[in-house]
């Protein structure tokens, strides 16, 4: 779960769907490399 590397869902609801889609922001993008 590398959403809670970034922030938890609660502070950003809108990450958790954008992730479940496919394309990560550039702040996931970031930790994912």
């Amino acid at each position: 779960m590398r959403v809670l590397c970034v922030v938890p869902n609660s502070a950003r609801p809108n990450f958790l769907p954008a992730i479940s889609k496919g394309p990560s922001p550039p702040i996931h993008a970031n930790h994912d490399k």
